[in-house]
């Protein structure tokens, strides 16, 4: 009886790890101050430069 329950919980998975991953994404920018940014990390999805855009998250149908 307890399938449905861990088959939604299996489903908020990925929208928990996306969640965590932008807040620790803007936790690190929000403390760091850009002069210490290291040049070679890629920028995060939020400030994606648009001439270089980050690899789709979700598969373009």
């Amino acid at each position: 009886k307890g399938s449905s329950r861990r088959e939604r919980l299996v489903g908020l998975i990925p929208l928990g790890l996306t969640f965590a991953i932008l807040a620790a994404g803007t936790l690190f920018l929000a403390f760091m101050p850009d002069g210490q940014v290291a040049p070679t990390v890629p920028p995060p999805a939020t400030k994606a430069i648009p001439s270089q855009p980050a690899e789709p998250v979700l598969p373009a149908d």
